[in-house]
């Protein structure tokens, strides 16, 4: 009699034998034949057949085979999920499924087939490939391909679509058969993880084409359900909220935010993509109005009051679209569904049903905000605040209407912190003392109705703790050391709700060890959450180089080498050695994951290493592109010594502007730092344009926290006030005064959002 058990285990069998088992069905499969002699038993004869299957032919496949085999096998496939569609949708959304068919009783002649059908079934399989090859020679035609109808054979259902399971299945993975399965970040082997000793040196991976050499160009997947653990994020120009699966990645651009499944080949293999771009609603249109206006009539008008919106489907050359239009009297919100006519991530007709199911979950009410009165309810600081250190204490400042308040209050002598993408919570690490370089804990304060709450300790038992970053709303990463696991990369997992020092899970991924990770700081993860980076040495005299892992702490490498900008020359000769520099700042881009690895796109100083006090900038450089020069001649900047400037702080928005600022060591002045400069300019295929100067303090005020506001008009910063010429104006002094400036750069007019001094 079959154990309890067998039958599940069956399936998996033929993936084992066949090497197509994930990770987990490995696991499975090797537990349960352990301790189970038949399955175990079945398992040898699936090798058997494998081993045999795999054997080398006496002569060559037609060529044709491979194509017209995989086209019958997508038709058949997709005729099985037509049927399944079909029982599906007669069914009403409120009806269970129906229940699986339980086995009952067979007869002794019917449990031999049972034994014997995996076994008749390859066998068959093998003759069916020798018909098809004759089929396809002596006919030379093809079944018609999925892949192939036009936009006008699909049937496109409505949305919302019943609350779908969007279980996306990262169709067709692995379409060349160039580059392995992805692999989870939390199923990952331990032993997969680097050791460094002291005596260890990491070398450079990346050369100056902009890509970093990985040992599997991969996705690295979440293990979060993709139907509970959707991720949430909050525009902080615009607003809205809205949920997306586990397994995508978002990132802005301009006014457009996109949401891409991570997929192994990068934008070559997309099978699909949606796109959500907030536009002016100059004409105040709505969902009536817009059907004629827009389209001539064509479009479907969908729901009722505050939630009526407008469906409008097309398509191009290229791709096919579905687009939902909602309207308020500022804005109109256009949520597109965009699947490519051909892709090599599989048919068609499979892209675009597990794309809807996505779409259709993202479109819906429950999770899809932009009414503005849910902007007032979610953000009592409006649409994004920006926070800034006040003493030794964490502030907020709402951009737009100017509103302060304090987050922390006394007590706290605040280091690093961060807004969450849904900018529900703030992490910020504490000190236990002023003159500490480095914090000791971790807190979290949750955002409500009513504003920030009371932090709440979240990790207690940290050494030090140099940096941290957000993940994503419930992961934060961490540059630390504690005294169980040493100085490493860290994750710090937070529940759902409620996360307090006893329900967190914090785990080290990568050790940090050796003279070359001293000071490591500077953390930011990667524009599609697929790379982690940060810079290290930092001190005095050290060559400081920008380092990248994965998330699950593998493939830690050099990403930038402070070795590879090439310094400006003078009429005397060049003014840094390559030896001689340092890494001091960067900033991401771009970056993506490709099936070849990594490609990147970095912003960066570099400058003289002897002192990084003295020294806190250096010239512009981009990497690519590093190699050959800097990105900015400072002679453009009407500066009198332009190779003795520098740039110090530099800021990028999503639109594609530069912000940067401009310091001398001005000795004979008596100060360490004068502020020469604050410029604005436009990036675009690795180059500067309209390059502006904009208004600064006047001296021997300064500039720090320099940064973009969400709108990418206005710049942010901290003008600081220095007390004495001891004091560098490019550096925060807890116990000096500042004020906190918003800069518009459209007509330059400044307006002072906080001043912890009267004005």
């Amino acid at each position: 009699m079959q154990r309890r058990g067998c039958e599940a285990i069956q399936l998996l069998l033929s993936k084992y034998a066949d090497n197509e088992a994930t990770d987990a069905e490995h696991e499975q499969v090797m537990s349960h034949v352990a301790t189970c002699a038949d399955c175990a038993r079945r398992l040898a004869e699936y090798e058997q057949v494998a081993a045999l299957f795999r054997a080398e032919p006496t002569m060559p496949a037609d060529p044709s085979l491979r194509v017209g085999l995989f086209k019958e096998i997508n038709h058949l496939k997709e005729e099985e999920r037509r049927q399944q569609r079909e029982v599906s949708h007669g069914r009403h959304w409120y009806l269970p499924a129906a229940p699986a068919r339980r086995a009952g009783k067979k007869s002794p002649a019917a449990r031999l087939w049972s034994a014997a059908s995996p076994l008749v079934a390859a066998s068959l399989a093998v003759f069916g490939l020798l018909g098809l090859t004759l089929f396809l020679n002596k006919a030379q035609t093809t079944t018609p391909d999925p892949s192939n109808k036009t936009p006008e054979q699909v049937s496109i259902l409505p949305v919302p679509t019943v609350l779908a399971t969007a279980l996306v299945s990262m169709v067709g993975s692995d379409p060349t058969g160039s580059y392995p399965p992805p692999v989870s970040t939390k199923a990952a082997d331990a032993t997969l993880l680097p050791a460094y000793t002291s005596g260890t040196e990491i070398s450079a991976n990346s050369d100056n084409s902009g890509v970093l050499s990985l040992s599997r160009a991969t996705p690295f997947l979440e293990s979060e359900s993709s139907t509970a653990d959707w991720h949430s994020v909050r525009d902080a120009t615009y607003g809205y909220s809205i949920s997306y699966p586990a397994n995508w990645w978002t990132q802005t651009e301009g006014n457009t935010r996109y949401f891409r499944p991570w997929v192994p080949g990068g934008d070559e293999y997309m099978p699909y993509w949606i796109e959500l771009q907030v536009r002016g609603n100059n004409q105040q249109l709505t969902a009536a109005t817009a059907k004629q206006a827009m389209f001539n009539g064509q479009g479907e008008i969908q729901g009722r009051g505050s939630t009526v919106r407008l469906r409008h489907q097309s398509s191009d050359p290229s791709n096919v679209y579905d687009e939902i239009y909602s309207f308020d009297p500022q804005y109109i919100y256009v949520l597109r569904l965009a699947v490519p006519q051909q892709s090599a991530s599989g048919a068609w007709q499979a892209r675009w049903n597990e794309a809807d199911a996505v779409f259709s979950r993202m479109s819906d009410g429950k999770t899809y905000h932009l009414q503005p009165s849910a902007r007032v309810a979610d953000a009592p600081a409006g649409y994004g605040p920006v926070l800034f250190l006040n003493g030794g204490d964490l502030w907020a400042v709402d951009y737009t209407s100017g509103r302060t308040f304090a987050i922390t209050q006394g007590g706290f002598k605040v280091r690093q912190f961060g807004l969450s993408p849904d900018m529900k919570s703030v992490a910020f690490t504490s000190a236990k003392t002023e003159n500490d370089t480095w914090a000791k804990t971790l807190y979290i304060s949750a955002q409500d109705s009513t504003g920030f709450q009371t932090p709440v300790l979240v990790w207690a038992d940290a050494l030090d703790i140099h940096d941290i970053a957000w993940y994503s709303e419930r992961r934060l990463v961490a540059i630390a050391r504690t005294q169980h696991e040493g100085f490493g990369a860290y994750t710090i997992d937070l529940p759902a709700q409620g996360a307090t020092a006893d329900n967190i899970t914090v785990e080290r991924i990568a050790a940090l060890d050796g003279s070359n990770m001293t000071g490591a700081k500077g953390l930011a993860v990667s524009p599609d959450r697929q790379l982690l980076t940060f810079m290290a040495p930092l001190g005095e005299s050290q060559g400081t180089d920008i380092y990248a892992l994965r998330p699950d702490g593998t493939d830690l490498k050099m990403l930038v080498s402070h070795t590879l900008p090439v310094s400006p020359s003078t009429p005397a000769g060049r003014v840094l050695a390559p030896e001689g520099q340092a890494i001091k700042s960067y900033v991401w881009t771009g970056g993506r994951l490709d099936y070849t690895g990594y490609k990147f796109n970095l912003l960066f100083t570099c400058g003289n290493a002897t002192s990084p006090t003295f020294y806190k900038g250096g010239f512009l450089y981009s990497a690519p592109g590093a190699g050959q020069g800097t990105l900015l001649d400072n002679s453009a900047l009407n500066q009198p010594d332009p190779t003795k400037l520098q740039i110090t702080h530099i800021a990028y928005s999503s639109s594609g502007k530069v912000a940067m600022t401009g310091y001398y060591n001005d000795r004979v002045a008596g100060r360490a730092d004068q502020l020469a400069g604050l410029w604005t300019a436009h990036l675009a295929n690795g180059t500067l344009s309209s390059l502006a100067a904009m208004p600064i303090p006047a001296a021997p005020h300064g500039i720090t926290d320099l940064q973009w506001a969400p709108d990418g008009r206005n710049l942010i910063y901290r003008e600081t006030m220095p007390g004495d010429t001891s004091i560098q104006s490019a550096s925060y002094y807890p116990r000096d005064p500042f004020s906190m400036v918003k800069l518009d750069t459209e007509n330059q007019t400044v307006t002072v959002l906080y001043s912890s001094v009267p004005r």
